[in-house]
């Protein structure tokens, strides 16, 4: 196909997707190692980036991603460790956007649910339902929706 027939969204589309491969590609070894740490013995490593409470945070986020069903979820493939093996590691830049999302979580959390001082205490159905929030957010305003100054509205519940 010519330059002409292809879209600038259509450009960007294909060059993320590259990148992300060659990011991918370019850490593949240290993305292994973190996956090696998370899941070797059976006591579950110690945390280096988190505290015990942002922990717990990053559990129930990631536990209702990938829930635990009829095959292992977030909690059995202990993704909370792989995560912060990371950002201790080869992500290290990424801890300050970490920090500021569960501070964005905690604050979405208190507002939506007032009696619940964490996401981690809330029930599976209003965690679930916090997390759809979230995503209806992302998916009206676009990337920027933890952005605290935009209002986000809970959705009509069924």
């Amino acid at each position: 196909m010519s330059a002409k027939g292809k879209s600038r969204r259509s450009f960007l589309i294909n060059s993320v997707g590259g990148l992300n491969a060659a990011w991918v590609a370019a850490h593949y070894h240290d993305i292994l190692a973190a996956q090696e740490y998370a899941s070797k013995g059976s006591q579950p490593p110690k945390l280096a980036v988190f505290t015990d409470a942002q922990a717990a945070e990053i559990e129930a986020m990631a536990d209702q991603i990938i829930p635990t069903d009829s095959s292992p979820g977030a909690r059995e493939a202990r993704c909370l460790y792989f995560i912060d093996r990371a950002l201790s590691t080869f992500d290290k830049a990424k801890q300050p956007a970490y920090v500021q999302g569960l501070q964005d979580l905690q604050a979405k959390t208190q507002q939506l649910y007032p009696d619940s001082a964490k996401f981690s205490a809330l029930s599976s159905a209003a965690n679930q339902s916090a997390h759809r929030d979230r995503e209806d957010a992302v998916l009206q305003y676009g990337p920027h929706a933890h952005d605290h100054r935009i209002p986000v509205a809970p959705r009509a519940r069924r």
